[in-house]
């Protein structure tokens, strides 16, 4: 299960802790963390691949991607057994056990991203709440994501107006 470790202004990261779970109107809150922490402008990405990918991800909700803090990779760098290898802009990470999951890197090496599906099928279960530890993501309205995860949500933040 996942559980929020710290709250700080702009990072929430998670760890799993057995028996705990996380409270629906946190949940998404505690997953993600801002790009740009220090107000610099976030880089958005116009590439015709990624617009393809989204896409194809409409009807394979498996081939989402999902973006994280590289330096993720240093517990790996430091154990025995595990090679971490890359070219400009993709990379692997090799297990000593025998599995292996291939990511890009984005962002001058600060962010690695790879999809939903190798995340839940490639990587063992006891490595997947490392990796939501350094997960990032654009910042996020935490009442919209209350309203999606809990059915007939009522959220009450201020008045209807128009936009």
């Amino acid at each position: 299960m996942l559980t929020p470790r710290s709250r700080g202004a702009h990072v929430l990261p998670v760890q799993a802790v057995a028996g705990r779970q996380v409270d629906a109107s946190v949940a998404w809150s505690a997953y993600c963390r801002p790009l740009s922490q220090k107000g610099r402008a976030l880089n958005r990405s116009t590439s015709p691949q990624l617009a393809l990918l989204y896409r194809r991800a409409l009807t394979n909700f498996g081939l989402t991607p999902v973006w994280f803090e590289a330096r993720l990779l240093d517990r790996y760098r430091s154990q025995p057994g595990y090679r971490v290898i890359r070219s400009n802009s993709v990379g692997r990470l090799r297990s000593p056990t025998g599995w292996s999951i291939d990511f890009g890197i984005a962002d001058n090496d600060r962010l690695l991203h790879l999809s939903v599906a190798d995340l839940t099928q490639r990587l063992p279960p006891d490595e997947q709440a490392h990796w939501l530890a350094h997960l990032t993501a654009f910042p996020v309205s935490a009442n919209f994501i209350t309203m999606r995860l809990s059915a007939g949500a009522c959220i009450d933040d201020g008045d209807i107006r128009d936009w």
